[in-house]
């Protein structure tokens, strides 16, 4: 199980979407931890609400 950092990091270096690393975080966590979120905001400059919006969005995560 990778480290959700790595994984945001890795996707956001390829030019990867927020659904791109939000499956990447789930198929590996099994869920988006709270933490992943705050990280996943920071790191493509969004707001911890927009990325929540994403995740309760889609039945997926």
């Amino acid at each position: 199980m990778a480290d959700s950092n790595e994984l945001i990091e890795r996707h956001i270096r390829r030019g990867g979407s927020l659904l791109a690393v939000l499956h990447a975080i789930q198929d590996d966590v099994g869920f988006v931890p709270p933490a992943a979120v705050a990280q996943l905001a920071r790191a493509m400059n969004l707001s911890r609400a927009e990325v929540h919006g994403v995740i309760t969005y889609y039945h997926h995560f």
